[in-house]
């Protein structure tokens, strides 16, 4: 009896409720998903040819910005994109990654002498991770959690430097 009271206890304390990330989400203006899963692999070189995996980022919060140097709502929302990061310094919890899709290196570096990165910027020659996160349109950006679950994502260009997406990805950063 006192081995099965044990187990109990060790199985309840080991059930954490689900945070219901759904008000959280949309008060970011971000689509949440119903069913959080594990986000699809990611595994790129970036412009200065270090490898960034995405498993190796667990235990952060990931945000994943889909982009190209010819879509215009990506250049338009890029300064955002830098400016969210920089509000997100101080936070070690939250990481930034920009996936160039389909372009060449050359390409990225060009557009990369004009507009400043204070994030790491992927390369994804082939289109084929995007392909495998289900882009279908640019820029998408999409939002994982500590835990590695795609739980929101935002296709369309966007303002991510405004004080409900920063304050929001610090409250989720927050969660367990």
């Amino acid at each position: 009896m006192r081995t099965c009271l044990i187990l109990l206890l060790v199985a309840l304390a080991s059930c954490t409720p689900k945070a219901n990330l759904e008000p959280l989400l949309t008060g970011m203006g971000l689509t949440p998903l119903k069913e959080p899963s594990t986000a699809p692999s990611l595994n790129l070189s970036s412009v200065e040819g270090a490898k960034t995996e995405l498993a190796a980022l667990r235990g952060k919060v990931v945000v994943v910005n889909f982009w190209a140097t010819w879509c215009g709502p990506c250049k338009q929302e890029w300064p955002s994109m830098v400016a969210l990061n920089k509000s997100l310094a101080e936070s070690k919890d939250i990481v930034v990654l920009a996936v160039d899709v389909g372009e060449p290196l050359g390409t990225v570096k060009a557009f990369l002498d004009e507009n400043s990165a204070n994030f790491t910027v992927l390369l994804d020659t082939t289109g084929g991770t995007g392909n495998a996160w289900g882009v279908q349109g640019l820029p998408t950006t999409a939002v994982i959690d500590k835990q590695g679950r795609l739980v929101a994502a935002h296709t369309g260009g966007a303002d991510w430097s405004r004080p409900e997406i920063v304050e929001g990805l610090k409250k989720l950063a927050a969660l367990p």
